[in-house]
């Protein structure tokens, strides 16, 4: 074992040691304290999406009891978002240079004891500055979150694990909607309480106090003793057979060593330590920007069907009662869509599953552009609800899989936050289209976004080029043209 460096230096990455680990990695069952560990990155998740929407709950509530004004509440809702693009960006970054836990565990922290101090203060001024600062830990806790959980989990688990996750921040709508619901009309203080509640994420330091760093990320900072050490703590209670070098091709790599290790130390070369510009270019340069035109047409459809339903709907002439009948049954297609990738991800690949639920999209979007019965549009915000739930898990094991290590955080946080940024002139475009042409010029715009996401996931599966990160084994195949031995995983 080679001797630890200082945390505070950067050291040489070690591909054999990499390549290890990940052999190491695939052997952890999901039984005993990893279930605890992927638990509490699902409650840290729920209430971090949970606390990002309370402000939508008790906005009435701030206008009537504090006299907070329209504007106002929009300048908070603005804030909010500009606090979690600057969050995961900077989350991201901060994640690669000093680890995955110490950002969790911060970002928790801040997240949710910044909403919880919402609950006594009565000042616009005050209430704007806190918010963009939880809002900043918001969107660092969940992309780096997603990152940590994916360097930690085997292969064939990573989409199961990254849904299951998923699940938990799609569960959060209903969540804080029903909390809500019982504690705002209980008077003038009730408004208090949604925030208050926010707080309860402050429990999940404790189990995440006892979470290892990760291994990967340790290794691409040259800090091999401190790797071997949190690899040991996610073995420990497992009783594994013993490690040893000569399980590593069969356990750990569908290509020859020599061409694997060739392929590491080049990744190594180039890469590592990891500066925010490799970000674009080499290597990067092409999955980067793909990945930022899919975040971006991603979260445009969503943010739009799920802020504009309603108002679609009453430009139709649907009723208050049918529209909100319509949206709630719409809303259960999210956390459903995020458990069923869970299932479907076994038997298909990710880039398929990819193309099915835009396809899902695409039909949701024309039938709800076609028709006008109540049941019918209800199927087809259902099945736009589910598309959004299995997007999610398959585009962020897809974004972590395209860096390495020593940038996978920065890659997820400026591509994700790049998507959000860009979308806030969403809302504007869809205003401009439902005066000027109406609703059903919107579902057929979202049908038509729902393709290009389908074209850009294609192209991120089959562009040309050198890769550092391979998804699957059958990606493996077509770099390598070496078919996967019988049980092998990476």
């Amino acid at each position: 074992m080679e001797e630890d460096v200082s945390k505070n230096t950067i050291g040489v990455a070690d591909p054999e040691k990499e390549r290890e680990i990940v052999a190491r990695l695939e052997r952890v069952p999901f039984k005993g304290m990893m279930v605890v560990y992927v638990l509490t990155l699902g409650m840290a998740v729920l209430f971090d999406f949970a606390n990002d929407m309370s402000l939508s709950y008790v906005a009435p509530t701030l206008q009537e009891n504090l006299g907070f004004t329209v504007d106002n509440i929009a300048f908070l809702v603005s804030t909010t978002l500009f606090g979690t693009v600057v969050g995961a960006w900077l989350g991201g970054r901060i994640a690669d240079r000093v680890g995955r836990m110490r950002v969790l565990r911060w970002s928790l922290f801040i997240g949710s004891a910044g909403t919880m101090s919402f609950a006594l203060i009565d000042g616009v001024a005050v209430f704007v500055v806190l918010r963009f600062l939880s809002g900043v830990a918001l969107g660092a806790l969940y992309i780096v979150a997603i990152t940590y959980l994916i360097e930690i989990s085997p292969r064939a688990q990573r989409n199961a694990r990254t849904a299951f996750v998923g699940f938990f921040g799609t569960a959060s709508v209903v969540v804080i909607s029903a909390f809500a619901r019982v504690v705002v009309p209980l008077g003038d203080y009730g408004w208090r309480l949604v925030f208050i509640f926010g707080g309860v994420g402050l429990l999940f330091l404790l189990p995440m106090k006892l979470m290892p760093e990760s291994p990967l990320w340790l290794v691409s900072r040259g800090r091999n003793a401190d790797a071997e050490a949190a690899m040991q703590a996610l073995e420990r209670g497992h009783d594994l057979p013993e490690y040893t070098p000569e399980r590593l091709d069969q356990a750990a790599s569908p290509t020859p060593a020599g061409a694997a290790s060739a392929a590491r130390t080049d990744e190594a070369d180039e890469v590592r330590p990891g500066k925010y510009v490799d970000l674009f270019r080499g290597r990067l340069v092409v999955p980067t920007s793909l990945l930022m035109a899919l975040w971006t047409l991603y979260i445009f459809v969503a943010v739009s069907f799920n802020v504009w339903l309603p108002t679609m709907l009453s430009l139709r002439g649907f009723s208050t009662e049918q529209l909100l009948t319509i949206s709630f049954l719409g809303t259960i297609g999210q956390p459903v869509g995020a458990l069923s990738m869970i299932v479907i991800t076994r038997f298909i690949r990710r880039w398929i599953a990819m193309c099915v639920v835009s396809a899902i999209g695409i039909l949701a979007a024309f039938v709800f552009a076609t028709t006008s019965v109540t049941v019918v549009l209800s199927i087809a915000a259902f099945m736009m609800m589910f598309t959004f739930g299995a997007f999610v898990p398959l585009a962020n094991l897809t974004t972590a899989e395209e860096y390495p290590a020593a940038l996978r955080a920065s890659g997820a946080g400026f591509t994700y936050g790049f998507g959000r940024l860009v979308n806030v002139a969403g809302p504007f475009l869809i205003s401009t289209i439902l005066a000027a042409v109406g609703a059903a010029a919107v579902s057929w715009l979202l049908a038509a976004i729902w393709a290009a996401v389908a074209v850009i996931a294609l192209a991120i599966r089959f562009r040309p080029g050198p890769r550092i990160y391979i998804a699957d084994a059958e990606e493996d195949q077509v770099r390598t043209g070496v078919p996967e031995p019988k049980g092998a995983t990476v």
